[in-house]
């Protein structure tokens, strides 16, 4: 199945993920460089102290990242077009969350206000987990409450959203116990294992207060279907902590350093979302395809995360040429080997789609840090260090 026929899930990341970048790059002044890939922590390692570091850590990206509904929402419309969008508020949440120059507070106060205005598809798992809002397990609760209302399985599998809203039923968590009304949330529905384990734990509790806790995601997990929206999930999770600490580390910046900030974080999540869809091409005929895909993502925005919380406190050390000339030839030689090891074309076109992502991030990344350590004598230092690190994570990514 080639990509562009993924399930819901994949589609959904990546619409909401090209409609996200599109509004962050539009609330830049110029148009910012080609996009690429994260820098490595071994960037750490290639530069050292020297002259006073910029502002505190931070950043990532999105692949996209997007929300994650309860049920598929309509396609995305940039939030000044025309008549009101049924996704106006949380687009425009998500794009504020993934744009480093946009306050946290900004992003939490329109996600509340999504929810507040009933807007189709909000995604209530942000208030259970406290991406980028206060946890209130009261409003995810009724989020979901809400979202599953006019909605029935009709003889389908229950998603995350019924299952998640079915635990909080059972154990009283934003509301009171309600065990009846969490069995009744699956009348209809299939009975597969998250049905069995859902219904297993109410009556597991039912019959005794005293029953040990149980979380969906991390003790059951349920259906592939409910196990790729528990690894989305987690996955923009990890996002939400990379925006966070992006948005601290550009502000110290000027003008341009945040230009060229959000930039490389774009760019980034233009080579997460290359990255994902490689690895989905790979495993395209398994059923673990879509999880294996969200892991390749999250590892790549934890990355990122790390990185970025180091960015405050970093200057360059000199380079040597050969170096620089060995870092670049050790991802020529584990491009061909990674060509060579891809079983369809359409697995060598996903190589190349994520070589290109990649190049633009290490082009869009050098100029950020070349902007912000370089001053006027050490942009060479700079540039080669920047990039022997980044090659060096390239090489890695590529041999997976």
């Amino acid at each position: 199945m080639p990509i562009h026929a993924r399930p819901p899930l994949r589609l959904l990341l990546a619409s909401l993920l090209a409609a996200t970048l599109a509004l962050l790059l539009d609330a830049c002044a110029t148009t910012p460089p080609p996009a690429a890939p994260a820098p490595p922590p071994s960037i750490a390692e290639s530069l050292a102290d020297a002259s006073p570091p910029p502002p505190s850590a931070s950043a990532a990206t999105p692949s996209p990242p997007p929300a994650l509904p309860t049920r598929p929402p309509p396609a995305p419309t940039a939030p000044d077009a025309g008549p009101a969008p049924a996704l106006a508020l949380q687009q425009r949440a998500t794009a504020c969350l993934l744009d480093p120059t946009c306050p946290a507070s900004e992003a939490d106060r329109l996600f509340r206000a999504a929810d507040d205005a009933h807007e189709d598809a909000v995604d209530c798992f942000r208030f259970a987990d406290g991406d980028d809002t206060q946890k209130d397990l009261a409003r995810a609760r009724a989020c979901l409450a809400r979202s599953l209302s006019a909605s029935k399985c009709d003889g389908s599998s229950a998603d995350l959203g019924q299952a998640e809203l079915a635990m909080d039923l059972i154990d009283g968590v934003g509301g009171p116990q309600d065990i009846t009304g969490a069995r009744k949330l699956f009348d209809g529905c299939f009975a597969d294992v998250t049905q069995q384990e859902v219904l297993e734990y109410a009556d597991a509790r039912a019959a005794s207060a005293t029953a040990p806790h149980k979380d969906f995601c991390k003790d059951y997990g349920g259906t592939t279907l409910t196990s790729n929206a528990c690894a989305a999930r987690g996955r923009q999770h990890q996002e939400t902590q990379s925006a966070l600490l992006a948005k601290k580390a550009v502000a110290g910046l000027d003008d341009e350093g945040k230009r060229l900030f959000a930039a490389a974080s774009a760019a980034y999540a233009s080579y997460v979302g290359a990255m994902g869809s490689y690895v989905y091409e790979v495993w395209k005929d398994g059923t673990i395809r879509n999880m294996e895909a969200l892991a390749e993502e999250s590892a790549l925005l934890e990355r990122r995360t790390m990185e970025i919380g180091r960015f405050a406190h970093l200057a360059a050390t000199a380079t040597s040429a050969d170096e620089l000339a060995r870092s670049s030839r050790n991802v020529d030689d584990a491009l061909k080997k990674q060509r060579a090891r891809a079983a369809t074309d359409d697995v060598r076109a996903k190589i190349a789609d994520a070589q290109r992502a990649w190049s633009g991030y290490r082009d869009a990344e050098v100029a950020l840090y070349v902007h912000v350590f370089g001053g006027a004598t050490r942009s060479d230092e700079v540039r080669d260090a920047v990039r022997v690190s980044l090659n060096k994570a390239r090489t890695l990514d590529l041999g997976k």
